[in-house]
């Protein structure tokens, strides 16, 4: 949240909108309304730091500070008069809050901003300069070197920098007269600003935009319903539906939109913490981030679940990912527009209305409504199908940028509508007429602008790739120019120059990877029609699994490297991987930089770990999918390569790193921890019973464990710490109470002990009020902290920012009770902080201060180190606590309830998509977690005599993983094929590279954790229970049994 709350400007408030222009509303804005919220700013890595509100007044006082730093470096003649005659000034910069100012101060001074996407060549850069006229531009440090290449390219252009003698000082508004000066009609007519195509369709084209245009675009109101709402639209304002967000919407609309800085691309789990801070947001998103997250637990998705919307665009959702987010209760929406009409407007007109298509949300969500009253619509006939492409017409409130269709006169989008079979008004898309390949996220690919460029040798090109994250090509050689085209590599070797020549002239999204340039087969002739054209898609089905190929060629995957090769010190990786990035980056960057601080995004990253797997020095057979993400600078993927390449055993640089890495962490979190002498007393039982705090009651352990503490006469109290709104908590506590067969009556008879809790565990109050704080210190008597986010993929760094803090806040409300006797602090651990113990098969039930001994993933290392910082305030500070080590929990016994996204309930689900299950992997000793919550209960109430004490809670009686696969086959209606690990993977790896999501083979998403499991196999670690199983008998329950893994599947397979 933002340190304080301001009131945004509503549209019903007075703005003089009549013959204005744009630099007269801002300056109406700034002087009617400056202390009004015009946007918040967030630090997106930080999830501790306040938002920071920014009023119209603020904006309005730092665009005229640079506005005056930019008139004292370009000399302006006459400006008192700002829009004649028109000055255009190039804007090549990273998009944000200070970009936003400076074009703001453009429009200030009367002259015309030309938005620059920093994704063009730079020969789309230096076309789009030349065309514009433009006699400035202007750069941020990481795009000056390109605004050197256009100053020498370009006679007389003026080249400025964004440096800091532009930045403001801050002040709080400036005393402008609100009073508009006269404005000649010719005035409202001039260019505003320029922003340009995509260059999918050839070069890309400027789009100009007027005064009249803009300001009548600000009438139009589009999200009026959403005003006060926070704005998360992580999109470019070079972009147009970035620009629509930050311009018409918040000055017509009167929402409030949020810039977002982040040091890399935006992911699933970075969009939950920042829709965190923004409750009741309206969300516009790429579906790839949407589907990453589809598959976490309901808890996870509380941020997303709070939105008042979350519209989706520019590409396809996958259908079973929308459902199950639609299931879960997110707000889903299509939205038309925000990505693909920049030839419509510049700064995009949304065509579809922003709101949900139908109260039938699951059966239409990937249906539009279009907005009656904006543009004149046309939905034409193709052929004589149901099918209908849209056109686009002027009306008497605004026009086309571009007409294009003559009869009607309007722009052709060449995308292509279905009616709804029932409901009169939706529509839904059904792709595009034109030849444009579209990707996974949204960009678009001019297949006739690569392949035009294919003239020398070659004679046919067909492009490929859609619904992928970047595009391929099959060249047909010329017979009469190549007699062999045999050798692959001889032959592309003699067109490469040409290959490059394209990757200079197209949008970067679209350049062509060695990799994926496939050599058409003699014996496998394109088809073609009478005329002499490529049937295209036709010609793709013939080369099906020569693309599936070349995907997997560079989608292959593996949690270490190995190989032969030549190099030996470290220096030598070194000069090979700056090598490589320079190459893909195709400019020179420091050794420590960050890659993504210096603009490279995920097609750089995947460009990188594609070149490096194709090194003739390197010679490696196999990459992490994310060595990039997890390694970003040249000098870490060197280090990286040098130990994994070099080392034929655990290397020791990597052990090392572990342990600074846990070290550093320790220290953080136990930094200020209070010298105290508090000991552990044996005492009687609470009078009147326990008071209890649990955290993840939504969870399915947590879940449980709830219903044993209801059922407990000797509880009088439970608070229950959930992540949502306070309104909906109980109704989500009764639904997952539902999922997992307990009876809901339970909750309702024992409503009156229980009270729900908002909290924030990320914070040090916890987001709790003072008042709350205070009963809690008052009243608690015990604190089971169960709620972890189970994630095999994220590091120790992604858990620090919320569970491993969460653990040390959590400690802090425990040291800080007014009770003579503080709470127990009960931890639910991991075998996976214990994973790497070897002094024997079983881990005893003791602490441990070994860095090394937790597994490799942040999951277990974030565990590990909540662990330490327990220890540590229990020996400094005096705690109470208890930590209970879970080992394999399995499903319910009462109804075989079982967490789906949990790595064995997706072996369950892949295999039985694939018809194939792994025969090798570790024998299980399961423990159906109904069971394990008695346990974990009881354990949590026995009175201690010392701290810290720590339980197991694992089956002592274990299943071998041969005698699992006997019983699953029983229980499955068709015969299934149990193959190696190592052709398992392949299997799921070939299914994810084909284009099945990984809502159909959700292994897709566990590939390195499902080969680093099987690989460890004969040391995996078994967890001692001799204490545990003396108070708590009911852990040994006995091998696993037909009955109970055919509930497990047959749950699986109904959900």
């Amino acid at each position: 949240m933002a340190d304080t709350l301001l009131p945004s400007v509503h549209p019903s408030e007075p703005l003089d909108l009549a013959n204005t222009t744009i630099p007269q509303v801002y300056r109406q804005l700034g002087s009617k309304y400056p202390d009004r919220l015009f946007a918040r700013l967030m630090k997106g890595d930080e999830d501790d730091t306040l938002l920071q509100n920014v009023t119209w007044g603020q904006l309005l006082s730092e665009a005229q500070h640079i506005s005056q730093h930019l008139a004292s470096q370009l000399i302006v003649y006459d400006y008192t008069r700002p829009l004649l005659p028109e000055k255009v000034i190039g804007l090549l910069a990273g998009s944000g809050h200070r970009y936003y100012t400076f074009l703001v101060a453009l429009w200030l001074l009367g002259w015309t901003p030309l938005l620059l996407s920093p994704r063009n060549s730079t020969e789309a850069i230096e076309h789009l300069l030349r065309v514009g006229g433009a006699s400035a531009l202007i750069t941020d440090k990481l795009h000056h070197e390109t605004g050197i290449k256009m100053q020498d390219t370009i006679d007389g252009l003026i080249l400025l920098e964004m440096d800091s003698s532009s930045e403001s000082k801050q002040v709080d508004h400036v005393a402008v007269s609100s009073e508009k000066s006269g404005t000649d009609e010719s005035d409202l007519d001039c260019v505003a600003f320029y922003t340009h195509t995509s260059g999918s369709q050839g070069h890309p084209k400027l789009i100009p935009t007027s005064h009249r245009r803009f300001v009548a675009g600000i009438q139009v109101r589009t999200a009026e319903k959403y005003a006060g709402s926070s704005v998360y639209a992580p999109l470019p304002l070079f972009h147009g539906m970035g620009l629509y967000a930050f311009t018409r919407w918040p000055i017509g609309s009167g929402v409030v939109p949020t810039f977002v800085t982040m040091s890399g691309p935006l992911n699933g789990q970075a969009l939950l913490r920042h829709l965190k801070r923004l409750p009741g947001a309206i969300t516009f998103l790429a579906p790839s981030v949407l589907e990453e997250i589809a598959n976490s637990p309901e808890a996870d998705l509380t941020p997303l679940l709070s939105a008042k919307r979350v519209f989706y665009g520019g590409a396809p959702m996958n259908p079973q990912a929308a459902k199950t987010l639609v299931t879960k209760g997110v707000l889903l929406a299509n939205s038309y527009g925000s990505l693909k009409f920049a030839h419509i407007r510049s700064e995009t007109s949304l065509l579809s209305v922003l709101d949900l298509p139908s109260d039938d949300l699951l059966a239409d969500w990937s249906y539009i409504r279009f907005q009656p009253d904006h543009y004149t619509l046309h939905l034409l006939p193709v052929d004589d199908s149901p099918v209908r492409e849209l056109i686009v017409s002027p009306s008497s409130k605004d026009s086309p940028a571009v007409l294009n269709h003559s009869n009607p006169v309007g722009f052709s989008s060449n995308d292509l509508w279905m009616p709804h079979p029932a409901k009169a008004g939706l529509w839904k898309h059904m792709g595009r007429k034109d030849d444009v390949t579209v990707l996974s996220n949204g960009e678009k690919t001019d297949n006739k602008q690569i392949g035009i460029a294919f003239i020398y040798k070659i004679m046919h090109a067909v492009v490929f790739g859609a619904g992928k994250p970047f595009n391929g090509i099959i060249l047909n050689p010329d017979p009469f120019s190549v007699s062999n085209t045999t050798d692959r590599e001889g032959f592309l070797d003699s067109i490469w120059k040409t290959i490059d020549h394209v990757n200079t002239i197209i949008p970067r999204h679209s350049r062509l990877l060695r990799q994926m340039v496939i050599i058409a087969d003699a014996k496998r002739p394109f088809m073609l029609t009478d005329k002499g054209t490529v049937r295209t898609k036709e010609t793709i089905q013939i080369y099906v699994k020569d693309i599936e190929t070349a995907y997997e060629s560079l989608e292959g995957n593996s949690s270490t490297v190995s190989g032969d090769n030549a190099l030996q010190s470290r220096s030598d990786f070194l000069e090979v991987v700056r090598r490589v990035v320079h190459e893909v980056a195709q400019r020179t960057l420091v050794d420590d930089d960050n890659f993504f601080d210096c603009g490279l995004d995920s097609l750089h990253a995947f460009q990188i770990r594609s070149a490096l797997l194709t090194s003739p020095q390197l010679h490696i057979p196999s990459l992490p999918y994310n060595i990039v993400y997890m390694h970003p600078t040249i000098s870490r993927i060197s280090g990286f390569l040098n130990d994994g390449l070099t080392s034929a055993a655990y290397s020791p640089q990597l052990a090392q790193d572990k342990a600074l890495r846990i070290g550093s962490s320790l220290e953080k979190f136990t930094n200020g921890l209070p010298q105290l002498s508090r000991p552990v007393t044996d005492v009687d039982d609470e009078p009147g019973g326990h008071t209890v705090a649990i955290s993840g009651a939504t969870g399915s352990l947590g879940c449980y464990s709830l219903r044993e503490l209801l059922l407990r006469s000797d509880i009088k109290k439970v608070y229950s710490f959930h992540r949502g709104q306070s309104e909906m908590a109980f109704e989500r506590q009764m639904q997952s109470f539902v999922d997992r067969g307990i009876p809901v009556d339970l909750l309702v008879q024992q409503r009156s002990k229980l009270e729900f809790l908002q909290v924030d565990l990320s914070s040090p109050t916890l987001g709790l009020s003072q008042d709350a704080l205070t009963e809690l210190r008052s009243q608690l008597t015990h604190i089971i902290h169960v709620a972890w986010h189970l994630n095999f993929n994220l590091t120790l760094e992604s858990f620090k920012r919320e569970h491993v803090a969460g653990v040390r806040h959590l400690i802090d409300l425990a040291l800080s009770s007014t009770r003579l006797i503080p709470p127990q602090y009960i931890f639910i651990s991991s075998i996976g902080a214990v994973s790497h113990f070897s002094e024997s098969l079983s881990v005893p039930e003791r602490e441990f201060k070994d860095h090394s001994l937790p597994g490799n993933q942040g999951y277990a290392e974030a565990k590990y180190v909540a662990e330490r910082i327990i220890d540590e305030a229990c020996h400094r500070s005096g705690l109470n606590a208890t930590v209970i080590r879970a080992g394999q929990l399995s499903g319910s016994t009462v109804n075989g309830f079982w967490t789906p996204s949990e790595y064995i309930p997706i072996l369950f689900t892949s295999s039985h998509k694939l018809n194939l299950v792994p025969n090798e992997f570790p024998d299980t000793r399961w423990l159906p977690t109904d069971i394990a919550s008695q346990a974990v209960v009881r354990l949590s109430l026995c009175r201690q005599t010392s701290s810290p004490v720590y339980y197991h809670v694992e089956n002592p009686t274990a299943t071998p993983w041969t005698d699992v696969l006997k019983l699953y086959a029983n229980t499955m209606d068709e015969p299934i094929q149990a193959v190696s690990m190592q052709e398992w993977l392949a299997a799921v790896e070939q299914a994810g590279s084909t284009g099945l999501a990984s809502m159909d083979i959700p292994a897709v998403q566990l590939m390195q954790f499902y080969a680093n499991h099987a690989a460890a196999r004969s040391s995996w670690v078994n967890l001692d229970v001799t204490e545990s199983l003396r108070i708590c008998p009911e852990l040994d329950c006995g091998p696993l049994t037909q009955n109970l893994l055919r509930k497990y599947i047959t749950w699986l397979s109904q959900h």
